[in-house]
This record gives structure tokens, C-alpha cells and sequence, in this order.
């Protein structure tokens, strides 16, 4: 393919730079195959660029953007970064020549936006060689800590931290941000922020001050305080389904850990107990069943048919009526003349929050069903 040159100024970034690319689409001077190869690559998430990924992602499209001319790429930083990038992660010879370029590229455009998925690629990059930047590393080392140590939010902090052990030295990223995190921790803790809390657990791990399994196990502490902070606030008559769910995440933490008996043991009657109550509540606002299988019956069917293969009995296990219809009539006529079992159980219902928190409220209203969806409903 015949590569022009693209006119896109400096200045658009990320969403606006696609918005230039879109309207690339429409000049003719443009080849389209083009300009759709350079917007997937500005689609990319820039955490996500391996090159396994890479040669999943594009196939026989990467050899394109390896071959394509740099000079007709234009000005635009983000985009000539992104470029660059991939042609150094599959040819490393393109180091020396275009590593600087695309570092360099990265950084500003960090500076211009605030997006911190720019700074992690940055630093991935300069990861690759870092003797290329060895008189500057100082500098460097002062620009991350400047904006890492205050970042608000706890995602990015641990993006960041990932890659500083390989570009600063462990000992030199443990001294600098391992007491701030762990004081991190303890007030996220106390504001119940458990989710940003977690994540300073892993930047700990990342920067190797804490072994895979005391990470699982803090993070499986935090899940079990969280669910017990929720059972602590229950209201009555409520569904809470992220309790049993949180302490089923926590025990799956502690799992194959050696030497976590005792928690596992405590989170495991804590979720043994969640799980009841969601039974009963379940059972509370659903819909009875009168109906019992015949079992004989379905014996003596299935003798009869004299399978003999697995395809065949697979088959009619999936084809097989377990209940018959007129029970099923019968119930949903009897059921259409009670209250709803809704109504009977809550005179309200609740609306909860992410949290398990009440946030809204409604009268309960008897639906209109058929007998079909009545099937439905108890099955």
C-alpha cells in the first residue's frame, strides 16, 4: 500500500485525535485501509501492548505498521509515539534509532492530557533500555516520584509502581513508597474505601515487601471486613447478595494458602451463614411448586426407548418432560388467585446501592402472567 502524508496537527489526543482520523476517512487522498490501520493502533489501550498481544491483535496487519514510512506519520505525538512503539516491540533493532523518539513523545503528551496511561507506557518503553537513559534516570526518578506519591487514585498508582522497580532499583522504590502505602491502607481502611485499599495491598506485592500469599491473605481480610461492615448495617426484610459474594471472593484468596486454616475456617461459616439467608430469603419471594416428579414414570420412559449410545441418551435427557403440564396449569391458576408472594413478604421493596445500602424504595404490584411464564418463574 501507497503511504501519504498525514496533515493531523500536534494537540489532539486520544479521543480528538480519532476525531482526525474520521475525518481523514473522507478525503480522497487519503487510502481508507490507511487511515482505519492508524486508528485501531490509537484505539490500542496502552497497558495491553505486549507483543504477544500485538501479532494477536493485528495478524497480518503488523507487518504494515512495521514498514510504514515515519516521516509521512506527520506531527502528531500521540500518534507517531504509538508507531514507533510497535515497530521497536517487533523489531528491537529499532531501538537505537526510534526508543528516545517515542519515550520523549509519551511524556509530553502525558504533560498535555493528565492521563496516567501514558506515563506507564512511557516508563514501560524506557524499561527496554535503560542505559539510553542513564544520565538522565536522576531526573527521571524525581519527575515519577513528584506525581506517584500524591496520585489520588489507587489504580494508577499501582499501573505506575509496576513498572518503577526496573527503570529506579526495588530498594530505592521500597524506601521511597513502601511506609506511605501501608499508612495508605490503614487510612483507607478507616474511610471504608476497601476497593482502593486492595490496590495498595498489590502495589506492596509489586514492589515485592509483601510474598503472593500475605497479598491474598490481606486482601481476602478486607473482602471479610467488608462483608462483615455490610451484615453489620443490614436492614430487615432485605436482599444483600454482595455479602455471600464477598466472602466467597475472600475465601477463594486464602484458598490454596499454607498455614491459613484458622481464616479460612472463620470466612467459611461467615459464607456458610450469608448463604442460608439468601435461601431463605429466595424462598421467601418465590412461587411454590405443588407439583412432584414421577420418577417411576420417567424410568420406565426411558427403558422403553432402548438407547445404546451416549449421543442418544444425551439427546433425550435434554427432550425429557419432567413435569407434566396439567400440574403445572393447575398451579398457576391456583396462584393467580393468591397475593403475590412479594407483597406478602415486604409490604415494600428495596432498591440497594453497590454497597448492599438501601437507596430507593417501591410499593409492591401484582403482575399479570401467563401460565407459561409461571413455568418459567418456578423453574
Amino acid at each position: 500500500m501507497e503511504q501519504s502524508k498525514l496533515d493531523i496537527e500536534d494537540g489532539h489526543y486520544g479521543g480528538k485525535l480519532n476525531l482526525q482520523l474520521w475525518k481523514l476517512k473522507s478525503d480522497p487522498s487519503h487510502k481508507e485501509s490507511f487511515i482505519e490501520l492508524f486508528q485501531s493502533i490509537v484505539d490500542l489501550n496502552l497497558l495491553d501492548i505486549t507483543l504477544e498481544f500485538l501479532k494477536e491483535h493485528f495478524n497480518e496487519k503488523l507487518n504494515d505498521i512495521v514498514e510504514l514510512d515515519v516521516p509521512k506519520l506527520g506531527d502528531n505525538k500521540e500518534l507517531l509515539a504509538r508507531c514507533l512503539d510497535i515497530k521497536i516491540l517487533v523489531h528491537s533493532s529499532n531501538i537505537k534509532k526510534h526508543l528516545k523518539t517515542a519515550v520523549n513523545n509519551y511524556w509530553d503528551v502525558f504533560l498535555a492530557t493528565g492521563h496516567h496511561e501514558y506515563l506507564v507506557r512511557y516508563l514501560g518503553l524506557i524499561r527496554l533500555a535503560k542505559a539510553m537513559f542513564a544520565s538522565q534516570i536522576d531526573e527521571i526518578y524525581e519527575r515519577i516520584k513528584e506525581i506517584v506519591i500524591p496520585l489520588p487514585s489507587m489504580y494508577w498508582q499501582l499501573q505506575i509502581i509496576k513498572q518503577m522497580p526496573a527503570v529506579f532499583g526495588k530498594e530505592n522504590c521500597q524506601e521511597l513508597l513502601g511506609a506511605q502505602i501501608e499508612q495508605k491502607i490503614i487510612d483507607l481502611k478507616k474511610s471504608l474505601d476497601f476497593n482502593a485499599a486492595r490496590l495498595c495491598v498489590q502495589s506492596l506485592r509489586a514492589l515485592e515487601l509483601i510474598s503472593d500469599d500475605v497479598s491474598n491473605i490481606e486482601q481476602a481480610l478486607l473482602f471479610e471486613y467488608e462483608a462483615d461492615l455490610i451484615v453489620s448495617e443490614k436492614q430487615p426484610n432485605t436482599f444483600y447478595p454482595t455479602i455471600s459474594q464477598k466472602y466467597t471472593i475472600a475465601l477463594e484468596q486464602v484458598f490454596n494458602v499454607p498455614n491459613s486454616q484458622e481464616i479460612k475456617n472463620r470466612i467459611i461459616l461467615k459464607l456458610q451463614e450469608a448463604q442460608l439467608e439468601d435461601s431463605k430469603m429466595i424462598n421467601a419471594v418465590g412461587i411454590s411448586m405443588g407439583a412432584t416428579i414421577d420418577y417411576k414414570g420417567i424410568q420406565e420412559t426411558i427403558n422403553s426407548l432402548n438407547l445404546t449410545s451416549f449421543y442418544d441418551a444425551f439427546q433425550t435427557l435434554l427432550m425429557l418432560p419432567i413435569l407434566p403440564k396439567q400440574p403445572i396449569d393447575e398451579t398457576a391458576a391456583i396462584e393467580d388467585e393468591k397475593e403475590s408472594p412479594i407483597a406478602k413478604a415486604f409490604s415494600k421493596h428495596v432498591k440497594l446501592s453497590g454497597k448492599g445500602k438501601p437507596i430507593g424504595f417501591g410499593e409492591e404490584k401484582k403482575p399479570k402472567r401467563t401460565c407459561s411464564e409461571r413455568a418459567i418463574v418456578i423453574f
